[in-house]
């Protein structure tokens, strides 16, 4: 029974994140966003996260997997770029600097974000 439960908040949170997708490519065809879809999907999901204060259960455990395992997933990507190579060596500088300009801007982000954690949790008792 714990293994449906935990299959079910697992699923639930999946279909959360593809509803998410699905919208923000929604949003992208309907208003000309000028970001991709998936990414404008995200941005909602992270703003209602705020507005929650907290990570869903269902989402927790369907985004856990998919956050190990999340360098597999830059495997298509790198293949594109090997075969793209006469576009790469022509803006290869631009996409050097935009690679490592969000990398730092991700860093950045991260180290405030950690910084304004909570460093004790008050336990009654």
């Amino acid at each position: 029974m714990k293994h449906i439960v935990q299959v079910c908040l697992i699923a639930l949170g999946l279909i959360t994140l593809w509803l998410a997708k699905t919208f923000g490519n929604y949003m992208v065809a309907q208003y000309a966003v000028p970001i991709p879809g998936p990414v404008l999907g995200m941005l909602i999901i992270l703003t209602l996260l705020l507005m929650l204060g907290d990570i869903p259960r269902p989402l927790s455990e369907a985004s856990a997997p998919l956050l190990q395992h999340m360098n597999l997933l830059f495997i298509p990507a790198a293949v594109g770029l090997m075969g793209l190579g006469s576009i790469l060596s022509e803006h290869g500088v631009g996409i050097i600097a935009a690679m490592l300009v969000s990398t730092l801007v991700g860093f950045w982000v991260c180290v405030q974000m950690y910084l304004k954690r909570p460093t004790k949790i008050e336990t009654k008792g």
